[in-house]
C-alpha cells in the first residue's frame, strides 16, 4: 500500500477447495516461515459476500498475492474480492501479483466473457455493474506478469515466489512512511562491507549513541538483503531481553525462528544438540542481534563463526565499541545525520513536509544544532511543535539555550516537559511496566486508574515518545531510559520516595527496610533476580497509592508449572530451583494490607491462603495469580466493578472460588489446574460479558451452576475435569467448548441450541456412549473430536453438519458403522478413524469427499477400501494400516493413481500379494510405508517416484529382490526380509534438499539370504553417497556430516573400505569432528566390525582416521570398542587438537552407553 498502516505484508487471495490444503497451504506456511506477515481466509471463513472486514485487510496490505486456480472464477466472494484488489492497485499503490495455478491466463478471457453471456444465473443478472466490474477485472489481471504453476514444480514454485516477495518487500521498505532521510548510501555501505556473494561467514558490529538510528539501518539493511538468506532473524532488543526472560530462552527463539521449528530447547552455553548444531550449520542465515550489551549476550547467541552455514552474515548493534573488539570481522560507526537529511527529518515532523517556508528557516536551523544530528531528538523534536504557536517555539528554544551542551536526553526531556500531567503519569507507567503491552490491554489498566488512556495514548504517539507495533506498544530504549530516570531523580537515595519501583535492588531495599512511603504508586519485581526477600506483615502499609503491584519471574511462561518453567542460562541456574519449590518471597508472618488502590496485581506463588481481610479490591482491572497457595481469595461478596481479568490457575489449594456477582465487566475467568475446587459459584450467572472461562485439570469439579446464560461466553475449557459427568448448558453462544477427559456419559437434547459452535472436543469421555440425532442441527460445527468415547455410532443425519471440516473418531472402540451420510459431508478435510477395533466397512461413496485432506482407517477391521476412494485428488495422506497378525487373503486395493496430491501412504501388514503397481503414478509421494506385506517383486518403475524421501519394506518376509531405488531417498528399511536376494545399484545424486545430508539410514538388519552382489551393491552405493557429501561437504565450506549408515546382521565381515576426501577438503575449513559419526545401532551379535575411512590433506601433516560405524555387528565387550577408539585417536596428529577433543568425548560416550546395556 502506498500510505497508512500496513497491517499485512501480504493479503493472499483463493478459493480454498481448491488449493488450501496442497498449494496454498504450502505457500502460506512458506510465507509464514519467512516472517512475511499473511492474512488469508480458510474457505470456511468466508461469507457468500465480501464483507467491510475483508476490504479492510486488502487496504492494510501491502501485496496482494492472487491463486487463479480452476474454480476461482467461479466464486462470487473470489471475484469481488479481484476487484477490490485491482481498485486499490490503482489508489493506494498494491502490488498486485497473480499465480496461474493450472490455469492459462488466455483462458481468463473466456471466462470474461461468460458474465455478458445468457448462461449467467438470474440472480446475478440483476446486478449489471457488479458482472461488468468482474469482466474488467479478470481481463486486466489475464494481462499481468505472474507465475505459472506448469512451467516449474511446486516446490520451486513456492521458492520462487516467496523470494520474489522479499524482494519486493525489502524495495518497499526504503519508502515507508517513516521517512528514512539518507538511509540510501548506509545501504550502500553496509552492503560492500557485508560482501554477501563470499562463501566465509561474516560478523559486522554496528554501533553509535543511543537514538542515533542504529536499529533504523540494522532494520533497512536487513529488508534489504533478507531475501538471500535460507533464514533471518531480527532479534530486537537484546539487553533489555535478556535481563528479562534470559539468555537460554532468548536464543532458543533465536533458533527456532532460524530452523521454522517451535520449542527447541538448549540449556547449556555450547550447542551439545547434534539435530539442532547439524541443521544450522546447513543454512546460509541473516541474524541481526539489536542492542547488544555485553560480551555474554553474543558468545551465548551467535558463539563462533562454525555455528552457522557458509556464506550467514550477523550483523550487531550495540552503544559499546569495546564489544566490537573480539569475533567482529568489521565495524561501522553512525554518526549524526548530513545537514540535508537531519532537515528533511525534522521539517516532515515539524511541517509535513521535506523543508521548512522561509519564515521557519532561521529557527529551525537553530533547533537542528542543539538536535546533534541524532534522529530521534530530531523527531521528538519536531512532533512536540508540530501545531504550535510561534510562542511555543521560541519558548523550547530558549530551553535549548540555557543549556548549550545539554545531553541528548535532556533534548527528550522538553517534550515530556509538555506534556499535560496526565499524559507524564501514562508516559512514565508505559516507560516503567508497560512497554510492549498490547493497545487494548494497557487501555483498559489505564482507565481503571481514570486516565483518558486513548486520548493520552495518541497524544504520545503523535510526540513520538512512543509508537504501536503489531498492534503492541512500543518505546525507543533511549525514550524509556529518559522516563526511567525521571522517575529515580524523584529521590535519588531514597528509592522509597520514589513513584514507581522496578529494579530488584531497589524493591528489595525498600520491602526489607519498609521504607516505601505514599508516593509509591506501581512496583515490578521479577522473583528470580533474588534469592529470597522476607517480607515484614506492613511491607506495604504506607503505600496506601500503590496501583500496580507485580511480582512475578522470567522464567514462567504460564500453564502447569510441570510443564511451563524453563531452566535459566548459566547465569543464573539457581533461580530455577528457588521457584520450582515455592515462591523465592516469603511472609511468615502474614500480610496485614494492600493498597485499595490497586488496579492491577499480579503475583506468582502467592504464598498465603487469602488475600489481606481488609483489602477492598473496588479498584482491581486485573488479579493475577496463578500456582498461589490460596485457598479462598477474600471472605464474602466484594464490589468488583472494574475487574476484567482474574487468573487462579495452577493454585492447587483452592478450594473455594470467590463470588464473583459485583464483577460485572468481567471477560476472562482462568481456574485451570485447581484440583481442589469442587464447585463454581452460581453467582457467575451474573457475569454477561465473560467471554473465555477456563477450568480444565479441576479434578474436583462435579459440575457447573445450572440454569443460567452466559451471553458473551464464547470459549469453554473443562479438559480433564474427571468428576464432571453432567454436559453443561450454560451459554447458547459457545463457539469452542472443550469437554474432553470429562466422566459425561450423554449430550442432551438442547444442544441443538449451541447454534454458534464452532469446535465441540468430547475426545476420551469414555462414558458417553451416544449421540442425540439432533447434535446434526450444529450448522456452524466445524471440528468434532470423538476419539476414545464408547459410541457405536453416529447419528444417520450428521450429513446436515454442512461445515465440518474435521471428525475425529480416533479409537473408538465401540463404533462398528458409519452412516453414508458422512460422504455427504462436502466441507471435511480430516477424518481419523485409527484404532477403530469393531468397524468393518466402509461407505460406498467415500469419494464424493473431494475436499479430503488426510484419511486414516489404520487398525480398524475393514478389509476393503470402496473404489471410489480414487477420486479424492485432493488427499495428501493415507493411513490403512492392518493389525499385526491378522490375516487377509489377497487383500483387494482399488485404484490409487487418481490420488494426484498423495504425500504420505501407509498400507502397513495389509498382507498384499502384489506391490501396487499405479503407487508409482503418485508422483508427489514422499512417504511410503508397505512393511509386513507379502509381495515378491517391487516395479523396476519406482525410481520415478523421485520425491520420495522414506520407504519402508520391513517385515516383507517373501520379497526377494528390490530394483534401483528413487535417487533422493534417505530412509530406506529392509529389516526382517529374510527372502531377500538381490539388491540394485542405485544412481547417487546430489540431494535435492540439503536436509537430507543429516542423516541417510539404510536397513538390511536380519536380511539372511542376500547375495553377495547385493552386499557389495549396497556398500558401493553406500560409498558413493559418502564420497558425494563429501564433495558437497568441501562446497559448503562448514557443513557438517553425519554419515550414512548401512546396517547387517548376518555375521558376514566387511573390509576396511579406503575414502579419500576432495584435496584440500581440511584446508577449505571443514572439521570432520566426532559429530560425524552415526548413532550405534546395538544388535545380540557375536563379532565387532567397524569400516573407517582415511581422510588426506593437501599437505601431508594430518591423517584423521574417523571411525564411521557402517556395520551394526556391534560386540558388546567394552573393551573392544576402548582399543578400537584408541587406536584412531592415537593416528591423530597433534595439530587437531579439536578434533582428538571430540573423539576422546565420543570414546567415553560410546563406553558409557555401550556399558550401561551389558
Amino acid at each position: 500500500m502506498a500510505s497508512g498502516y500496513a497491517k499485512y505484508d501480504v493479503f493472499l487471495s483463493s478459493r480454498g477447495a481448491d488449493t488450501l490444503h496442497n498449494f496454498t497451504g504450502q505457500l502460506y506456511t512458506a510465507l509464514c516461515q519467512q516472517e512475511i506477515r499473511t492474512f488469508i481466509y480458510s474457505e470456511f471463513d468466508r461469507k457468500d459476500e465480501v464483507t467491510p472486514v475483508t476490504l479492510q485487510k486488502i487496504e492494510q496490505s501491502k501485496i496482494a498475492l492472487i491463486i487463479f486456480s480452476e474454480n476461482y472464477m467461479n466464486s462470487t466472494c473470489c471475484l469481488d474480492e479481484l476487484v477490490k484488489i485491482l481498485e486499490c492497485k490503482t489508489t493506494m499503490g498494491l502490488v498486485v501479483l497473480p499465480v496461474f495455478y493450472s490455469v492459462n491466463p488466455s483462458d481468463m478471457y473466456g471466462i470474461a466473457r461468460r458474465f455478458d453471456d445468457v448462461s449467467v444465473e438470474n440472480s446475478l443478472k440483476q446486478d449489471r455493474d457488479r458482472l461488468q466490474k468482474w469482466r474488467y477485472a479478470l481481463m486486466e489481471a489475464a494481462n499481468l506478469s505472474g507465475w505459472d504453476s506448469t512451467t516449474r514444480s511446486q516446490s520451486d514454485l513456492v521458492d520462487g515466489i516467496v523470494k520474489d516477495i522479499l524482494r519486493k518487500l525489502s524495495h518497499m521498505s526504503s519508502s515507508n512512511t517513516e521517512r528514512l532521510f539518507g538511509i540510501e548510501s548506509h545501504i550502500e555501505k553496509l552492503r560492500g562491507m557485508l560482501s554477501t556473494g563470499s562463501t566465509g561467514v561474516s560478523v559486522l558490529g554496528i554501533w553509535g549513541m543511543g537514538g542515533i538510528g542504529k536499529t533504523t539501518i540494522a532494520e533497512a539493511i536487513f529488508n534489504h538483503i533478507s531475501s538471500e538468506f535460507d533464514c533471518c532473524c531480527f532479534l530486537a532488543n537484546v539487553r533489555e531481553e535478556s535481563e528479562n526472560r534470559g539468555l537460554v530462552r532468548l536464543r532458543n527463539e533465536l533458533f527456532s525462528r532460524l530452523l521454522h521449528k517451535q520449542n527447541v530447547y538448549i540449556g547449556t552455553p555450547i550447542i551439545g544438540n547434534n539435530f539442532v548444531s547439524n541443521r544450522l550449520r546447513r543454512k546460509k542465515v541473516l541474524i541481526v542481534l539489536d542492542d547488544v550489551n555485553n560480551s555474554k549476550q553474543l558468545s551465548y547467541l551467535v558463539g563462533e563463526h562454525n555455528w552457522f552455514g557458509p556464506g550467514s552474515r550477523i550483523i550487531i548493534t550495540t552503544r559499546d565499541k569495546h564489544l566490537l573488539q573480539d569475533g567482529v570481522d568489521k565495524t561501522y560507526e553512525v554518526k549524526g545525520l548530513a545537514y540535508k537529511y537531519a532537515l528533511q527529518l525534522f521539517s516532515w515532523k515539524a511541517f509535513e513536509q521535506d523543508h521548512p517556508v522561509e519564515d521557519n528557516m532561521k529557527i529551525s536551523n537553530t533547533i537542528l544544532k542543539y538536535a546533534k544530528g541524532v534522529p530521534l531528538a530530531l523527531k521528538v523534536l519536531g512532533s512536540s511543535l508540530h501545531n504550535r504557536s510561534k510562542k511555543d517555539w521560541e519558548r523550547t528554544l530558549s530551553k535549548l539555550e540555557r543549556t548549550p551542551n545539554m545531553e541528548i536526553q535532556n533534548v527528550l526531556r522538553i517534550s515530556y516537559d509538555e506534556l499535560e500531567d496526565e499524559e507524564k503519569d501514562i508516559f512514565l507507567d508505559i516507560a516503567c511496566f508497560f512497554k510492549r503491552e498490547t493497545r487494548d490491554d494497557l487501555t483498559k489498566i489505564l482507565d481503571g486508574c481514570g486516565f483518558s488512556s486513548d486520548i493520552g495514548i495518541s497524544v504520545l504517539i503523535d510526540k513520538s515518545l512512543v509508537s504501536i507495533s503489531n498492534d503492541r506498544i512500543s518505546m525507543h530504549d533511549l525514550v524509556q531510559e529518559m522516563g526511567r530516570e525521571i522517575v529515580r531523580q524523584e529521590s535519588p537515595e531514597e528509592p522509597g520516595n520514589r513513584s514507581r519501583l522496578l529494579q530488584h535492588k531497589d524493591i528489595y531495599h525498600v520491602l526489607t527496610n519498609e521504607t516505601g512511603t505514599d508516593a509509591v504508586e506501581g512496583l515490578s519485581l521479577d522473583m528470580s533476580k533474588l534469592r529470597e526477600v522476607r517480607l515484614n506483615p506492613d511491607a506495604f502499609a504506607k503505600m496506601h497509592r500503590l496501583r500496580f503491584l507485580r511480582f512475578y519471574s522470567s522464567l514462567y511462561r504460564g500453564g502447569s508449572q510441570s510443564e511451563d518453567l524453563t531452566f535459566p542460562d548459566l547465569y543464573g541456574s539457581h533461580y530455577y530451583r528457588d521457584y520450582k519449590e515455592g515462591s523465592n518471597l516469603q511472609i511468615s508472618e502474614g500480610l496485614k494490607s494492600l493498597s485499595n488502590q490497586l488496579r492491577f496485581l499480579q503475583w506468582h506463588m502467592y504464598p498465603l491462603r487469602s488475600l489481606p481481610s481488609n483489602f477492598h479490591p473496588e479498584n482491581l482491572v486485573e488479579l493475577n495469580m496463578p500456582h498461589s497457595k490460596v485457598e479462598h481469595l477474600w471472605d464474602g461478596v466484594q464490589n468488583l466493578v472494574k475487574l476484567k481479568r482474574i487468573n487462579l490457575s495452577y493454585s492447587h489449594h483452592l478450594v473455594e472460588a470467590p463470588d464473583l456477582s459485583q464483577a460485572l465487566d468481567l471477560e476472562r475467568m482462568d481456574f485451570s489446574g485447581c484440583t481442589s475446587l469442587g464447585e463454581v459459584p452460581s453467582s457467575i450467572r451474573y457475569l454477561d460479558k465473560l467471554d473465555i472461562l477456563e477450568l480444565g485439570g479441576c479434578k474436583n469439579l462435579r459440575r457447573l451452576p445450572s440454569n443460567i446464560c452466559l451471553k458473551s461466553l464464547r470459549i469453554l475449557t473443562l479438559s480433564n475435569c474427571s468428576s464432571l459427568s453432567i454436559f453443561p448448558e450454560i451459554s447458547w453462544n459457545l463457539k469452542e467448548l472443550n469437554l474432553d477427559g470429562t466422566a459425561i456419559e450423554e449430550v442432551p437434547s438442547s444442544i441443538e441450541c449451541f447454534s454458534r459452535l464452532v469446535k465441540l472436543n468430547m475426545k476420551n469421555c469414555e462414558r458417553l456412549k451416544n449421540l442425540p440425532d439432533c447434535i446434526c442441527k450444529l450448522k456452524s460445527l466445524q471440528e468434532l473430536f470423538l476419539g476414545g468415547t464408547s459410541i457405536k455410532e453416529l447419528p444417520t443425519s450428521i450429513e446436515s453438519m454442512s461445515g465440518l471440516t474435521l471428525l475425529y473418531l480416533q479409537k473408538c472402540k465401540n463404533l462398528v458403522r458409519l452412516p453414508n451420510g458422512v460422504c455427504n459431508l462436502k466441507s471435511l478435510i480430516n477424518l481419523s478413524l485409527f484404532g477403530c477395533s469393531k468397524l468393518e466397512k466402509l461407505p460406498a461413496d467415500l469419494g464424493k469427499l473431494h475436499r479430503l485432506f488426510e484419511f486414516k482407517a489404520g487398525e480398524t477391521a475393514i478389509n476393503q477400501l470402496p473404489s471410489s476412494i480414487t477420486f479424492l485428488n485432493n488427499l495428501t495422506e493415507l493411513s490403512f494400516c492392518g493389525c499385526k497378525g491378522e490375516y487377509s487373503v489377497n487383500f483387494p486395493l482399488p485404484p490409487l493413481s487418481g490420488l494426484s496430491s498423495l504425500r504420505n501412504l501407509y498400507l502397513r501388514d495389509r498382507d498384499l500379494l502384489e506391490f501396487p503397481a499405479d503407487i508409482t503414478f503418485l508422483t508427489l509421494l514422499e512417504t511410503l510405508g508397505l512393511s509386513g506385506n507379502n509381495f515378491k517383486s517391487i516395479p523396476a518403475s519406482i525410481k520415478n517416484l523421485v520425491e520420495l524421501r522414506r520407504l519402508d519394506l520391513s517385515y516383507c518376509k517373501r520379497l526377494q529382490s528390490i530394483p534401483e531405488l528413487p535417487p533422493h531417498l534417505i530412509h530406506f528399511g529392509a529389516h526382517g526380509c529374510t527372502s531377500l536376494v538381490t539388491v540394485s545399484r542405485t544412481l547417487a545424486v546430489l540431494p535435492k534438499w540439503l536436509d537430507s545430508l543429516n542423516r541417510h539410514m539404510f536397513l538390511f538388519t536380519n536380511c539372511s539370504s542376500l547375495d553377495q552382489n547385493a552386499l557389495r551393491n549396497i556398500l558401493a552405493d553406500a560409498k558413493q553417497k559418502i564420497q558425494l557429501m563429501a564433495t558437497t561437504c568441501q562446497k559448503l565450506y562448514w557443513l557438517h556430516l553425519v554419515s550414512l549408515e548401512v546396517i547387517f546382521q548376518n555375521g558376514l565381515a566387511i573390509k576396511v573400505l579406503e575414502l579419500q576426501l576432495p584435496l584440500g577438503c581440511l584446508n577449505s575449513g571443514i572439521i570432520l569432528s566426532s559429530w560425524v559419526l552415526p548413532s550405534v545401532l546395538l544388535l545380540h551379535s557375536r563379532n565387532l566390525m567397524m569400516a573407517h575411512f582415511s581422510v588426506s590433506d593437501v599437505s601431508p601433516i594430518t591423517k584423521i582416521f574417523i571411525a564411521i560405524w557402517m556395520v551394526g555387528i556391534v560386540d558388546r565387550r567394552v573393551n573392544s570398542v576402548s582399543v578400537l577408539m584408541d587406536q584412531i585417536i592415537s593416528s591423530c596428529c597433534m595439530t587437531t587438537v579439536y578434533i582428538l577433543w571430540q573423539l576422546k568425548v565420543m570414546k567415553e560416550k560410546m563406553i558409557h552407553h555401550l556399558g550401561s546395556m551389558l
